[in-house]
């Protein structure tokens, strides 16, 4: 089937709530290394989706990944395979191995900005080597003004991207 990019929108209710259309939009195709990690141009959307998705769908109540019922775990899958197909069968299982891990990282974050109140880390303030600009007030404004500048300049990051043999996953 054709790819098609993703476009930010609210979207209709049903659609929010995990139906889809699928007469009047094709899937999105998503291609899988050898390991089962989403590669490609579409990797990144469906990835984000994911994440979404769990934080939607899956009640903080649950202590593990383990001990959410399984209709929890279906409607986030059935709601992913609605907008996304790969081009390998029977992935689910591959797949799934990574949506523990996001659960547990949104819960952690949930306790260390929500409950603690720890304050997020500042955005870089280079991005490939342009500088992005950001007043001194902005930075003080969202408890960000006085964190140290990164330790990696964007040459030393391009060089390590370099490094990464080919057939790799190209995020380091």
């Amino acid at each position: 089937m054709a790819q098609q990019q993703r476009t930010n929108s609210c979207g209709t209710s049903s659609q929010q709530n995990g139906a889809t259309s699928s007469s009047t939009t094709e899937k999105i195709l998503v291609e899988l290394d050898l390991a089962g990690m989403p590669i490609g141009e579409n990797a990144s959307p469906f990835v984000t989706q994911a994440g979404e998705l769990i934080r939607n769908h899956i009640p903080i109540n649950h202590k593990d990944w383990r001990v959410v019922p399984q209709k929890y775990k279906d409607d986030v899958w059935n709601t992913l395979m609605g907008e996304y197909e790969f081009n390998v069968d029977h992935v689910r299982s591959v797949i799934e191995t990574k949506f523990p891990k996001m659960f547990r990282r949104y819960k952690s974050d949930l306790r260390k900005y929500v409950i603690k109140g720890e304050p997020r880390k500042k955005a870089p303030t280079k991005i490939s080597g342009v500088e992005v600009e950001e007043s001194e007030e902005q930075g003080e404004e969202n408890g960000e003004g006085d964190l140290p500048e990164p330790e990696i300049t964007p040459e030393q990051w391009e060089a390590a991207k370099l490094k990464v043999p080919d057939g790799m996953h190209s995020v380091i």
